[in-house]
């Protein structure tokens, strides 16, 4: 039985074992003359209106009450219903996010937005570049400027895998914080690959791109993917990576998803 028609049960009781009292209170010190009978008659209906307006008051009260909890009750279920899916989209981001780790051939650099040891001197480097997939990371350039001296303008990736079907070369990069648009060309074994769109830079914070570019089927040997510098005045680089059926996208950061998506379920149930 809910609480609220307990208690007004007892309310009910309560207030029938008053009327009871106040009458044969009113019986053993009113005489049975017809002034006494009247004087009891009115004093048990004070009783009986006092016992009716307890009564419609408790009865409101507790239809609030009730009513109140179970709103509350729907309200707190809603929200959870809708944190749960939340949560359900985020494990499946999580595992495709996975999977899509899984089918990469090789990479150069964080793609979770970590902080890369690449070379970010380039006073002693050429126009191009070369780095050998296995080399420490400190040698891949940090970024392309244009061809003019011996700023790095080209950077060669020499590997020797197979590059299977349905293979990506995915790039993430920065114009920087300059408002003058960047773009570079990618190229496999000399053979153009296509080119990223030309973006603009801003400030205060630098902007990531990821652009995608599709390759041939080739089998296994010396193989060279080059990124040239085509517009603009410099572009930063990040990430490097060959997989196979890569993500159409991919997080900033995807070790915060948790934090994140935790901390909006406690604020929505708590």
């Amino acid at each position: 039985m809910p609480l609220y028609a307990q208690i007004s049960i007892l309310v009910i009781l309560l207030f029938l074992g008053l009327i009871f009292i106040d009458y044969r209170v009113g019986s053993a010190t009113v005489g049975e003359s017809k002034e006494g009978q009247a004087r009891r008659h009115r004093h048990l209906k004070k009783s009986a209106l006092l016992f009716l307006l307890v009564l419609i008051l408790g009865g409101i009260g507790g239809g609030i009450w009730y009513w109140g909890q179970r709103y509350s009750d729907a309200y707190i279920q809603v929200r959870k219903a809708k944190a749960q899916q939340e949560m359900e989209a985020m494990r499946e981001k999580l595992r495709e996010y996975n999977e899509g780790l899984k089918s990469v051939l090789w990479s150069i650099g964080y793609s979770d937005g970590n902080v890369n040891d690449f070379d970010t001197d380039q006073s002693d480097d050429a126009a191009t570049v070369d780095f050998t997939l296995g080399d420490p990371v400190i040698q891949f350039p940090h970024g392309l400027s244009p061809a003019s001296g011996n700023q790095r303008s080209e950077v060669r990736v020499h590997f020797s895998t197979e590059i299977p079907p349905n293979s990506k070369l995915r790039v993430r990069w920065s114009p920087g914080g300059t408002d003058t648009e960047d773009q570079f060309e990618a190229l496999l074994d000399g053979e153009s690959m296509g080119k990223s769109p030309a973006k603009a830079g801003s400030m205060p914070s630098y902007t990531w791109h990821m652009s995608e570019f599709s390759l041939p089927v080739k089998e296994e040997g010396g193989h060279v993917i080059s990124l040239k510098h085509v517009s603009g005045d410099g572009l930063e680089l990040d990430y490097v990576a060959v997989a196979v059926g890569f993500l159409r996208s991919m997080p900033q950061n995807p070790s915060q998803w948790i934090t994140i998506q935790s901390e909006a379920i406690a604020g929505q149930i708590g």
